[in-house]
This record gives C-alpha cells, structure tokens and sequence, in this order.
C-alpha cells in the first residue's frame, strides 16, 4: 500500500462576490430595481431612506412606472438648435428609430450648411430600424443639392457605429456586419435569406457549390448578427423601458475632465433604526440571531454597493480619459480603445470590465451615449496604434477624391494607407470599403 501526499487548490466565490459581480454589470435603473427588491426582502434595510437617492423626488423603488407610463411631452430637446442644451432622459420613443442617436454622432463641426441640411433631412428618413432608404437624385434635387454631396452624407452615417447603422435593409445592415472574405454567409445574406430561412440547406448548398456543413457553419455566423441596428444601440436595456437614464455625467471643467455617477446610492443605504431598537428591546435570543443575520446582510450590500460604484467610476474614468477629445466635441474621431486597455489600467481582469460597461450610458455634451460604442478596434501604423475610425476616415477621402473613370482598387487603395502609416491587408481595406457603403471598383466607375 502507498501513500502520496497530493497539494490541491481551489478556487472558491463567496456569496457576496457573486452579489458584487452581479451588481456591477446593472445599469442606473436595474440597479435601483435591484435595491429595492434586497429592502423588500431585509428589514435591515430602511427602503425609505433609500428611495431618497433619486432627485426630485424620483423614488429609486417605484421605477416600474417607466414600463407603463406613456408620457405626453412637454418638455423636448429641439433637434435644430445647437445650443439647446442636452437632456439627461433620452425617451425611448426617440431611441428607437435611431434619430436623436446619429444627430449626437455626425460631424457638427467644420460642416457648411448644405452638409448640415443634407443631414438633417437624412437623419429625418431613417426609420425605426435604424435604416436609410432613399431615391438619393431626388434628395438631392429636393435640397438643391449636388448628388455627390448626398452620396457622401450617406457614406458618413453608414460610417458611423454600430455597423450596418443606415443600411438600405436587413440584406445591408447583415452584410455590413460579415467579414469581406467569409464569401459563403456574404452570398447567402445577398441571394438566399428565404431559403436559409426555411432550412433548405441542400439547396443552397447545390446553388452555391459548397457542402451542407459550410452552409450551416454560415448560418451560425449569420445568426450571431443583429438583423436591424437599431438592436445594436439597445442592447441589454429593457424594451419596455420608456426612458433611458444615463449612468455617468462627463463635463468639461476649469480642472479638467469631470466625471461622476448620475445618480449614486451608496450615501443613501441605511441600516433601519427599527431593527437597531428591536435587538436592543428584546429577550429572545432567536429574534435577536435573526436581526444580527440581517444587519450583516445589509452590511454586505452596502459594502458590495461602494465597491460597484467606485468599479464602475475606476473604468469610465480611464475610459472618458482616452476618449476625452470627442467627448468634449472636440474630434469626431474616436481614439483606438479595448477593454484589456482598461483592464491593464484598472488592476481588473477584462471579463469585469467587460460586465462594467455593458449596457452603461454617458451623458456627454453629444448627448447620450452608448459607452459600447467608445471601444474600437486598433490598427498597427508606423506611428504606433490608431484606430479603425481613422482608416475609415482617410479611405473615404481617397475614395471621394480618386479619377471616377479610373477608379482605385482595394490594393491600390492598400498601398494608399500604407503610405499613409497604416499597416492593413487588402482584406481589410475591401472589409472597411464594404461597412462604409462604398461599391467595389466597377460599380465606381463612370
């Protein structure tokens, strides 16, 4: 008989680091849901005292009106006065068809007034999914316009994010989202949506000459996408929300970027008086365990509620740091950003990051915003990092710029941005031309 000495390490998650988790990836009002149900449940918890974090009187514990409640406006931002100031509540019902969203993104700055109209006029045509479908000759002629003037509006908003935003249709937004070089999804989107739709595998698999298998790995990936971008500037938020709070306020101070939590709780979490004079009134040992249990529990929390809400300052702070230009209006240009970016400069692991910012919003001078859309990808230029937005940028400009009867190609166009300090393939460029809108060469060509 042997014996072996074995050293064994387990990992174990306690309870309140699983509350800490779970309360971090909650927005505003989730969170205030959330609270509300932990008082329900804790007479430890004083829910009066913690209905008083809302201003104005908002009660944190009766946010379940914005499920039901159908609002007649009075009050609104106007959409043609640049100085109106922002509004911290973005209705749900301006949400939804994308308009208040790409009027905070578009260029504001350096535009003449006929960009402006063009527009303007655009951003009133898109529908409540999110696209743009239009006879762009006769918004052209309607705004006495040049047409190559509405091309290139149209290019700038199918630049924006989410990708596919502004498409012509779900066929559009789909392929927008594909990679360019993923052929059999991108053939599948373009020719067989109706068929895919119906499983008729075989027969695509016939018409495209590929095997059953390939047809079914591009339908995993086709179903990976969202069909309407709208669904995109959603994302985990409840539907049947009327409204949506911002999570953090961004401003522009004498001392510099200022950035803090719309509406905090922790400085309105109390242990119940109550409670305190229950235990010290009563004999029953039992009656005096239980209120002990609940007294720590509602130390827990409270604790669990400083830790989320300085985890979730600690990265929006990083985050409005690396994108304070555009926050500020200062560039219409996002700086190239990751979530391990944020991870490294917090000490946090990117899976919370990652929880942290889902579904948060930012109330900054463009409005607000999804913090989802700040994270862009990264290019390696001979200058070190820059980001998509900035190749996308220049490729349109040397689109817009190049001989119409003698177009580029996507490897001249290559070269083109190479020479310009970015370092991408062909695939990439045909990938960017592709989420921009813009056709291949012979379909530029006039």
């Amino acid at each position: 008989m042997k014996l072996k000495n074995s050293v064994t390490i387990k990992q174990t998650i306690t309870p309140a680091t699983i509350q800490l988790l779970e309360m971090v990836q909650l927005n505003t009002v989730e969170l205030g849901r959330y609270l509300t149900e932990q008082a329900m449940e804790n007479p430890a918890i004083d829910i009066d005292e913690l209905a008083a974090a809302s201003k104005g009187g908002e009660l944190a514990s009766r946010v379940e009106w914005l499920g039901s409640f159908n609002p007649q406006r009075t009050e609104s931002s106007n959409a043609d006065d640049d100085d109106a100031p922002d509004s911290p509540i973005v209705s749900r019902a301006e949400q939804t068809d994308v308009r208040s969203y790409l009027l905070s993104m578009l260029p504001s700055s350096d535009v003449d007034n006929d960009t402006r109209k063009i527009y303007r006029y655009l951003v009133g045509c898109v529908d409540s999914r999110g696209f743009l479908s239009e006879d762009w000759d006769k918004v052209a002629q309607k705004l006495g316009v040049e047409r190559k003037a509405v091309d290139d509006c149209v290019a700038v908003m199918r630049s924006l994010p989410p990708t596919g935003i502004c498409a012509e249709d779900v066929r559009g937004c789909l392929a927008a989202q594909l990679s360019a070089d993923d052929s059999i999804a991108r053939s599948i989107v373009e020719r067989y949506l109706e068929e895919l739709s119906h499983g008729h595998y075989m027969q695509i698999s016939k018409s495209l000459g590929v095997p059953v298998s390939a047809v079914r790995s591009a339908e995993k990936r086709i179903k990976g996408l969202y069909p309407y971008p709208s669904s995109a500037l959603e994302g985990s938020r409840d539907d049947d929300s009327m409204y949506i709070y911002p999570d953090l306020s961004v401003e522009q101070t004498t001392d510099g970027l200022s950035i803090s939590l719309c509406r905090p709780y922790s400085p309105h979490l109390k242990i119940s008086s109550f409670c305190k004079e229950l235990k010290e009134s009563t004999d029953d040992e039992s009656v005096k365990n239980y209120i002990d249990e609940r007294m720590a529990a509602a130390g827990r929390l409270y604790q669990n509620v400083c830790r989320c809400e300085k985890t979730v300052l600690s990265c929006f702070e990083i985050l409005a740091k690396k994108q304070s230009d555009y926050l500020c209006g200062k560039s219409d240009t996002l700086k190239p950003m990751t979530l391990a970016d944020i991870a490294d400069s917090t000490g946090l692991s990117v899976s919370t990051v990652s929880r942290t910012v889902r579904g948060k919003y930012i109330q900054c001078k463009r409005g607000v915003i999804p913090a989802k859309l700040f994270f862009t990808a990264k290019l390696e230029s001979k200058s070190g990092t820059r980001s998509a937005d900035e190749a996308k940028k220049l490729l349109r400009e040397v689109i817009d710029g190049e001989d119409k009867s003698s177009p580029l190609s996507d490897a001249q166009l290559c070269d083109i941005l190479s020479k310009n300090g970015f370092l991408i393939s062909r695939r990439t460029v045909a990938k960017y031309r592709n989420e921009l809108g813009i056709p291949g060469t012979y379909v530029r060509k006039k």
